[in-house]
């Protein structure tokens, strides 16, 4: 599987069943980048992605993005403003971003992509499902 693969897979089992259920709600994702002030290469194909599972931002899909822009002290508010905003998922790039989305919330699924081991970074308990649970 490639990366843009993994991006389609990931981002597409991320939308709560919720958000699509609810005529007229559009599903907003929070995407968090520690980033630099140029769009990420995971951003743009993360867009792409959503282009081929037919997503169209603005049309069906709302991205509130959040760039710290190089600075990690940034991404701990920049993730709570997400969790403010109560988007339906949050997108961390990168360990350092997953890190600050895991701190500000317990109720809104987080996709990692890229980011470190999720066992030994302490993210998840494991990766399998297990019957009658849901995921790490």
């Amino acid at each position: 599987m490639n990366r843009r693969e993994f991006l389609l897979l990931s981002g597409a089992a991320a939308f709560p069943l919720s958000a699509a259920a609810q005529p007229g709600k559009m599903p907003r994702v929070g995407m968090l980048m520690l980033g630099s002030p140029e769009p990420s290469r995971f951003l743009r194909e993360f867009r792409e992605g959503l282009r081929d599972l037919n997503y169209e931002e603005g049309r069906n899909i709302t991205l509130e993005l959040r760039n710290a822009k190089g600075s990690p002290t940034q991404l701990a508010s920049h993730a709570r403003e997400l969790v403010a905003l109560k988007v339906d998922v949050i997108v961390g790039f990168q360990t350092p971003s997953v890190t600050a989305a895991k701190a500000a919330t317990t109720t809104i699924p987080i996709v990692m992509c890229p980011a470190a081991d999720p066992i030994a970074t302490g993210f998840v308990e494991a990766l399998r499902v297990r019957a009658g649970t849901s995921r790490g």
